[in-house]
């Protein structure tokens, strides 16, 4: 699919964790788009958490997706976490 991309990704557990990082404060469910067209893509990557990183309010679960607001967002991720190389040839 050409012009897929999602703004980060967390490996845990040998799944991904998919992130997107929007400037907005409203919200909006487009927002997890990429990363929904990414799970249906490569559904044995993935891990099936989706968090949209954005400045408005946090929402715990929206149509399986999570919205956390940028000040809170740190909590989700461990302080040993040890960087890792992703690519797909198409």
């Amino acid at each position: 699919m050409k012009g897929l991309e999602v703004d980060m990704l967390f490996r845990r557990e040998g799944k991904l964790d998919l992130f997107e990082v929007k400037s907005g404060q409203s919200f909006d469910e487009s927002f997890a788009s990429n990363m929904i067209k990414f799970e249906k893509m490569f559904p044995d990557m993935a891990s099936g958490n989706k968090t949209v990183v954005y400045s408005g309010d946090s929402i715990p679960q929206f149509k399986g997706c999570r919205y956390e607001n940028y000040k809170t967002v740190s909590q989700m991720f461990s302080e040993d976490a040890q960087p890792f190389m992703f690519s797909i040839k198409t």
